[in-house]
C-alpha cells in the first residue's frame, strides 16, 4: 500500500540524479523539476509531477523529438515505491505501442516481396475459423486495422509456451472462432487479430516474430533496448508496473515475466525505454533510414480505414490518425499490468513525444495520453478538439441490436437526455459520451468502449465492443 512508510522520490535526467521530497502520507510528493533551459519541457515536467502527485504514480520517464531530432529523455520518481530512482533507459513494458513496431515489421516485410497484405492470412499461416466462416475472407491488411472480424482476446493474464512454433500451437489449441463481423464492414480492436498478424509475418520471414521485428525495425531503428524478452529486462535496469486504485493505494505490482507467453508478445510485449520511441520517430521522419522506403513510411502514417472512436479519426498499421488538432497527429498508447505508455507524432512539424508511467490509476487527469497532450499544446501550441455532441444528436443510436455470440439482443433507448443500452447479462447501463460516436459503459466484467458504426443503412448499423458486436435489427 503506499504511503505505509517514508519514500523518497527523485527524477532523473539522463546526465545525473537530483534528490526529491520525501512523504509519509498517502500521496507522493512531486519531484524536484531539474533546471532546464526549456520553459516548454519545464512546464510540460511541472504538469508531470502533479500527476505523479495526485494519482500516487511511482514514476516514469518522458522523451522529446524536435525537428526530427532526439533533443532529451527524462526519467522521473521511483521504479517501485521504495525502489530506484528511474532513469531515461528504464525499461517500461509498452503494452498497445507494441502494435506500431509489428505494422512497420509487415511494411518491411511487403518491401521485400515476402508479405502482400491483400492477401489471406491463410496464404502464409494456416488460420481456421467456426464452421460456416471462410478464413480465406481474412486479409492480413485487415488483421493489421483491426476490421477482420476476429473476436477480440484478453491477453493481458495470457500464460502458454514461448518460443519457435508456438504461435500456431497456441492457435492450433485455442476453439475455433467465428467472425463478429464481416471482415472490412466494422473496426473492432482485437488483440487476436494482431496475434494472427504476427502469425502471417512469422510464416512470410520463415522463422519466429520477434526476430523478424528486431532485424527489421529494432536494429535498423536504433531501438537498442527494445525487447520481447523478459529475461533480458530482468538482467538490466527496469521498472515494476503498479494498479492503484482511486484512492491511491497499490492494489497489485507486476515484474516481467509474471505472464508470458507467445500470443502476448505478440499483441503486448514490447519492453523498451523513452529512447527507444524516440529513436523510431527519428528514422520515420528521417524517410524510414534502413528500416523502411518513404512509401512505407507514408503508408505507416496514413490512416487506412475509419475507427469510429473519434470523428474523423482513422487508423494506420498500429497507431490513430486525426487532424483535429490543427495538424495531423498520430498516437499510440498501452495500458496494461500496471503501466501506462504513450507515442505521439506530429508529422507536419517532425515532433514526436514518448511517455511511460510505472503506475496505472482510474483518476481522470492521470495517463500518458493527458501528458502527451499537454506536451503537444506547450511545445506546439496543438489544442485538441472539442469532442462531445449535444444529446439531441444521440436519436439515430436508439434501436435494437443483436449480437448471436456473445452479448445477445441488446437495446439502446434514448430519453431525451440520457442513452442506454441493456443485455440480458447486465440489465441497463448508462452510455456515457467520450466523442460523437464512442461511449462509455460498465459492463459486468469491466468498463468498456462502446462506438456505433454506420452500415449501408445509416449513422448506427452496428453496437460495437471488444465484448462482442452487434448488427442493427
Amino acid at each position: 500500500m503506499l504511503g505505509a512508510r517514508c519514500r523518497a522520490v527523485a527524477l532523473v535526467l539522463s546526465t545525473g540524479m537530483l534528490p526529491g521530497l520525501s512523504s509519509c502520507s498517502g500521496k507522493v510528493a512531486p519531484p524536484d523539476m531539474p533546471a532546464v533551459a526549456d520553459p516548454r519541457l519545464q512546464s510540460v515536467l511541472s504538469y508531470v509531477a502533479g500527476q505523479l502527485q495526485q494519482c500516487s504514480i511511482p514514476g516514469g520517464a518522458i522523451a522529446i523529438v524536435e525537428n526530427g531530432q532526439f533533443t532529451e529523455s527524462v526519467g522521473f520518481g521511483l521504479e517501485d515505491t521504495g525502489g530506484a530512482a528511474v532513469s531515461a533507459t528504464t525499461r517500461f513494458q509498452t503494452a498497445g505501442m507494441s502494435k506500431v513496431v509489428l505494422g512497420a515489421t509487415a511494411l518491411a516485410l511487403v518491401e521485400k516481396g515476402k508479405l502482400d497484405l491483400s492477401q489471406p492470412v491463410t496464404h502464409y499461416a494456416p488460420l481456421t475459423l467456426a464452421q460456416g466462416f471462410d478464413p480465406s475472407t481474412v486479409t492480413v491488411q485487415s488483421l493489421l486495422t483491426h476490421t477482420s472480424g476476429l473476436p477480440d482476446l484478453d491477453t493481458d493474464d495470457l500464460a502458454c509456451p514461448v518460443g519457435p512454433g508456438q504461435l500456431a500451437a497456441w492457435f492450433s489449441a485455442q476453439p475455433a472462432q467465428p467472425l463478429w463481423s464481416p471482415p472490412g464492414a466494422v473496426w473492432d480492436y482485437s488483440q487476436r487479430g494482431y496475434v494472427a498478424a504476427a502469425w502471417a509475418i512469422e510464416g512470410a520471414s520463415s522463422g519466429q516474430f520477434e526476430d523478424a521485428v528486431a532485424s527489421l525495425v529494432f536494429g535498423p531503428a536504433g531501438m537498442t533496448t527494445a525487447t520481447y524478452d523478459p529475461a533480458v529486462v530482468l538482467a538490466g535496469d527496469y521498472a515494476l508496473g503498479h494498479a492503484i486504485n482511486s484512492q491511491g493505494h497499490t492494489w497489485q505490482t507486476y515484474a516481467p515475466a509474471q505472464y508470458d507467453c507467445e500470443a502476448f508478445r505478440a499483441a503486448d510485449g514490447v519492453y523498451a525505454g523513452v529512447d527507444d520511441y524516440a529513436q523510431l520517430a527519428v528514422t520515420l521522419y528521417a524517410g524510414g533510414g534502413t528500416m523502411l522506403q518513404t512509401a512505407s513510411v507514408n503508408a505507416l502514417e496514413t490512416g487506412q480505414v475509419t475507427d469510429e472512436l473519434y470523428p474523423g479519426d482513422e487508423y494506420t498499421y498500429g497507431m490513430y490518425s486525426h487532424d483535429g488538432w490543427g495538424q495531423p497527429v498520430l498516437r499510440t498508447s498501452g495500458s496494461l499490468h500496471g503501466f501506462e505508455s504513450s507515442f505521439w507524432m506530429v508529422p507536419d512539424s517532425s515532433f514526436a513525444v514518448v511517455v511511460f508511467f510505472d503506475g496505472d490509476n482510474p483518476t481522470t487527469g492521470c495517463t500518458t495520453e493527458d501528458t502527451a497532450a499537454f506536451a503537444l499544446t506547450a511545445f506546439l501550441g496543438l489544442t485538441g478538439p472539442h469532442w462531445l455532441t449535444p444529446p439531441a444528436t444521440w436519436a439515430p443510436y436508439a434501436g435494437t441490436y443483436f449480437d448471436p455470440y456473445e452479448l445477445g439482443t441488446i437495446t439502446v433507448t434514448f430519453d431525451g437526455t440520457n442513452l442506454t443500452a441493456s443485455t440480458a447479462a447486465s440489465g441497463p447501463i448508462t452510455l456515457q459520451q467520450q466523442s460523437a460516436t464512442a461511449f462509455e459503459a460498465t459492463f459486468p466484467t469491466g468498463t468498456e468502449t462502446v462506438t456505433f458504426a454506420p452500415d449501408e443503412n445509416g449513422p448506427a448499423g452496428w453496437f460495437v465492443t471488444r465484448l462482442g458486436v452487434g448488427k442493427r435489427q
